[in-house]
């Protein structure tokens, strides 16, 4: 079975591949041929993009310093408070973003492109960016 801490590297994972696929192929081809945006631009979604990863790094980095600080007397023990709250707080915020984000494409990102290209070309553009998904996995396989 998986652990918490495979569980939350294959996450994390997916979504560095799911913000890679967007970045280098979706987001490049909204901007040259999709249709004018005022609420979800190129440019928001790509700052959006850079502040999930931003989170993302700072929430793995807490999780890493937990996992190997030492406690009293120099052996593994229980995180403090500060720490689980920082943590909680790290989580709290990466969350909000993802979601935000989230209704964003939904809501006009993804129609947008389903309007703007035809289906054999969004076929097209579904096995590039399943060809990044892949790469990512191979690029970063899980642990077991």
């Amino acid at each position: 079975t998986m652990t918490d801490r495979q569980e939350t590297a294959r996450r994390a994972d997916a979504l560095r591949a799911h913000i890679e696929v967007e970045n280098e192929v979706l987001i490049p081809l909204f901007a040259s041929e999709g249709p004018p945006q005022r609420g979800c631009t190129p440019e928001i979604l790509l700052a959006e993009h850079s502040k999930l990863q931003r989170l993302l790094g700072e929430m793995e980095t807490r999780l890493r310093e937990l996992q190997k600080a030492e406690r009293v007397g120099g052996e593994p023990g229980a995180p403090t408070a500060r720490e689980i709250v920082g943590l909680i707080d790290s989580q709290r915020m990466l969350k909000e973003v993802l979601e935000h984000h989230g209704i964003r494409e939904a809501a006009s990102f993804v129609p947008q492109l389903e309007l703007a290209f035809a289906k054999p070309r969004r076929l097209n553009l579904l096995a590039q960016c399943d060809a990044i998904h892949h790469r990512a996995a191979l690029l970063n396989p899980q642990k077991t």
